[in-house]
Order: C-alpha cells, then structure tokens, then sequence
C-alpha cells in the first residue's frame, strides 16, 4: 500500500544545480564534437583522423594524472580548473573560427580538449559521491541518463547549427555551457567534499606510484592497455565513419547529424 512505503529522501543540497549545468555542458561537448568531426571530414579521411586521433590520446594515458591532480588540489578545484579552461578554449575557438577553421585549428582543439576532459574525468567520476553515501545508486543513474540524453541530442542540434552559424555558433554555445558548470562548481559545497590530501613527493613520484598500483592490481593494467589502445585508434575511425560517408553522399550537417543521433538510442539501451 502506498502508506506503508517509506517515501525516498530528498536529493542532498546543490546536486540538481550541478546535474543540469554538467548535462548541459555534456549537451555542449556533444555538439561541438559532431561539429569538428564535421569539419574534420572535410579535409579528408586522413586529415580527420589525425584531428580526432590527437584527441583520443590524451584520454587514454592522462587519466592517470587526472587522478593525481584531484587528490592534490581537491575534487571540486580540479573539475572547476578544467572547466575554466575549457571556457578559454571554445571562446577562443569560436572567435578564431569566424573565418573559417584551418587545420591546424581542429587539431590544435581536439588536443587541448582531450588533454582537459582527461584531467577531469576521474574528479568528475566521483563527484556525485560527495553528495553522501544514501541514495548514490540513484544519483549515479540520474547522472548517466541524463549525461546520455544529451549526448543523443547533441550531433542533431550540432548539424543543425553547422547549417546556421556554423563552427563559431557551436564553439559558442560550449564555451557558455562551460561557463555554467564551473558557475555551479564555484557557488556549491558538496557536504562530504574532502580535504585536499597533503602532496607527498614530486607529481611525477605520485604518477610512478599509481602506475606501480595499477600494475600490481590484478586484470587492472591489461584493461588499461586495452582501452588506451581502444581510444586512441578504433574510436577515432567509428566517430569518423558517418561524417565521412555523409559528405560522400552528399547529405547536409543536419542529415549527418541527425542520422547520428538516430544511433544513440541504441546504444543508451545496450549501456
């Protein structure tokens, strides 16, 4: 009977701020990727795969640095520092791509951005974390579904705004979406947000420490290995695959996109 279940408890305070403003910055990631794959294809298949190759890279062997990075400045600091960052980086590419995007452009981004969502990643991992023990496994669901629906809608709206502004337009809106988060970052105290661990030895002895762990972990540095490799070749050439064959066929960024988002919805029921 409805009186007898036990009515869940609230979310803890600043979690739903945070989870709007990181979906809509996912939601930006999202469109901005699609965009420069798009633009990528446009120089040729090699040309883009190097572009989302330098991309890949970093988040396949900096992760680790992120980690490092989060025990010494804290969880909240290191996600703010990349997301301030990155606010630089896509305002100065939307400027940069008013007259069309070199290159040397695309891949000067695709490794600025790899490198930060690297160096985020293991911070933003276990931030709904702080938020308490109680409820996590909602939080953590919350997290991924929202995070997938904006991953979903991002290449369709990115082909869409390739079409109407083009580079500048979706560089511009990553760069505000990033501004959001990190507003959000700076206003919350998470109420379990630990103390910053005090540094023990140089960065480079910590990094040599967590690879030593790693690798005495059992099944732990084969799985590494694995997805290193797995970032840094085959996903490069799966995100290439549809703008590639949509400029062969003739179809608009908003077709490409679109189409692109029409596979998500697979996958976000496989995961």
């Amino acid at each position: 009977m409805a009186g007898s279940r036990q009515a869940r408890p609230p979310m803890a305070r600043g979690f739903r701020p945070w989870l709007a403003a990181s979906t809509a910055s996912v939601f930006g990631d999202s469109v901005t990727f699609f965009a420069i794959g798009w633009a990528a294809a446009g120089f040729g298949a090699d040309a883009a795969g190097l572009v989302l190759t330098v991309e890949g890279i970093p988040l396949a062997v900096l992760v680790l640095a992120g980690g490092v990075l989060a025990d010494r400045i804290g969880i909240r600091r290191t996600m703010a520092a990349c997301d301030a960052a990155m606010v630089l980086v896509m305002a100065a590419f939307a400027v940069g791509a008013i007259g069309g995007a070199d290159l040397w452009m695309l891949v000067a981004v695709g490794a600025l951005s790899g490198t930060l969502q690297a160096l985020r990643r293991p911070a933003e991992g276990v931030f709904p974390r702080l938020f308490g023990a109680e409820d996590l496994d909602r939080r953590m669901a919350l997290v991924g579904s929202a995070h997938q629906i904006a991953r979903t809608a991002g290449p369709a709206a990115g082909g869409f705004l390739i079409g109407h502004g083009g580079l500048p337009v979706t560089a511009g809106l990553d760069a505000a979406t990033f501004a959001l988060v990190l507003s959000a970052l700076l206003v919350m105290r998470p109420p379990h947000e630990p103390a910053p661990e005090p540094a023990r030895g140089s960065v480079w002895r910590s990094l040599i420490d967590g690879a030593s762990a790693a690798r005495r972990t059992p099944g732990v540095a084969p799985v590494l290995v694995a997805i290193s490799g797995l970032a840094a070749s085959v996903l490069p050439l799966v995100m290439l695959a549809l703008p590639l064959a949509g400029r062969e066929r003739g179809w608009t960024a908003a077709e490409t996109g679109l189409d692109s988002a029409v596979g998500w919805p697979g996958d976000w029921w496989m995961t």
